[in-house]
């Protein structure tokens, strides 16, 4: 099969627009995010619930969190390591329990590499759109957390983001689902028979472009984990980070207080700090 030809061009990572797109004054919110955090599965719904509720414009952005620097590898961690790693997974779970239905997180069994799945999601947006790349998010997360996802296998990479793009047609550029999920193989740089196994995003490859791209700016602005939300409302000059899914809250309240708050929104707002 021959691989239909997507221009990623237009769509890249670019500087925010210094204009609001309404007659309001405007934010912008960057969300820094991994398909192998439960922290950013939890913070992905609540920060799109910003962009309902105030004028802002959110985008999520792929940023690999280092495993092994926080929480160490498997077979190779101390006892300190593994009793953060084990509280880190209850508290996510306290969170995902407190959801009307409740979200599943399960601890996955190994450590993963979440760069093939993380490209896809900055595919997603570029090649199709935020609607294409909020559908790609809820799969990926939903069937990794169940431990029914294998992130690194491009066979279910494909699969998830063909789904995708099913469920959010028409796709902008005309294709058909399958073919826009094919066209993702260039962007990472493999060719068009790389359709099972474990593939890894080429050096060079449009895709490793622009994840370094991310990280550098990404660790300019001082992130460090995810998810993290680096806002900047009209006229300030540099963004505020805040970090943890439980802070979606506090960016709700920076919204408020610099009068974007759509009529008629009802955001949950922590007290007055």
């Amino acid at each position: 099969m021959r691989l239909v030809q997507v221009t990623f061009m237009q769509t890249r990572l670019l500087p925010r627009r210094l204009v609001s797109t309404t007659s309001q004054m405007s934010a912008w919110i960057d969300a820094y995010i991994d398909t192998k955090s439960p922290f950013s599965f939890l913070a992905k719904d609540p920060a799109r619930q910003l962009e309902r509720d105030f004028f802002c414009e959110l985008r999520f952005l792929p940023f690999e969190f280092p495993m092994e620097e926080a929480f160490g590898l498997p077979g190779k961690r101390g006892k300190y390591h593994d009793n953060k790693l084990r509280y880190a997974y209850l508290d996510a779970r306290r969170f995902a329990n407190s959801r009307s239905p409740p979200l599943t997180i399960l601890g996955p069994k190994r450590a993963f590499d979440s760069t093939l799945a993380n490209a896809a999601l900055l595919y997603a947006a570029q090649a199709g759109g935020s609607k294409v790349q909020a559908a790609y998010m809820d799969m990926v997360f939903t069937r990794f957390f169940r431990r029914e996802m294998d992130i690194e296998r491009i066979e279910e990479v494909l699969s998830a983001l063909e789904e995708a793009a099913k469920s959010a047609a028409p796709l902008p550029a005309g294709l058909d689902p399958r073919s826009f999920a094919l066209a993702f193989l260039p962007f990472i740089g493999q060719k068009e028979d790389a359709t099972a196994g474990a593939v890894k995003v080429a050096t060079g490859s449009e895709a490793e472009k622009q994840l370094a791209a991310i990280r550098e700016k990404a660790e300019k602005e001082g992130v460090f984990g995810v998810p993290s939300f680096v806002v900047r409302v009209q006229g300030e000059e540099k963004g505020e980070l805040f970090f943890g899914n439980d802070r979606v809250e506090w960016v709700a309240l920076k919204l408020a207080k610099a009068g974007l708050l759509r009529p008629g929104a009802k955001p949950r707002l922590p007290a007055a700090l």
